[in-house]
């Protein structure tokens, strides 16, 4: 969905991107997270995800500060995680235009290592 709230589809890379992610977390509050999010790209002539070079651009982000809602307290939440790579125009560039994209962000707790992997597939627009 869109930063205002309105299903998209497809999704457009050049914008704000809102994931809703329903998550269990059985341990105590989160409030250091690590966010590192890779991008694949749909290779229909062989059926299967390719990984894209982000070139770390992506990795060891603070989640807290790019789009996580913290703290992420104990128990079952639906947290909202907001993907703006407008800051990463360089990177999103170099991508194909109307596409289907694989997005998977992988948040870390730093306290105890534990990670929830949340992965979006959708056709992408770039331009």
């Amino acid at each position: 969905m869109t930063s205002h709230g309105q299903l998209e589809y497809p999704i457009h890379l050049g914008s704000t991107l809102v994931t809703l992610a329903f998550v269990n977390n059985r341990g105590p509050a989160i409030t250091q997270i690590q966010q590192d999010i890779a991008i694949a790209e749909w290779d229909s002539s062989n059926c299967k995800w390719n990984t894209l070079q982000t070139f770390g651009f992506l990795n060891n982000l603070d989640g807290c500060a790019n789009g996580i809602e913290c703290p992420i307290p104990q128990g079952e939440k639906i947290i909202k995680i907001t993907a703006d790579f407008l800051r990463f125009q360089a990177l999103i560039g170099l991508l194909k235009n109307d596409t289907p994209y694989q997005l998977q962000t992988t948040l870390t707790n730093k306290a105890t290592g534990d990670q929830i992997v949340v992965t979006v597939q959708a056709r992408a627009e770039i331009h």
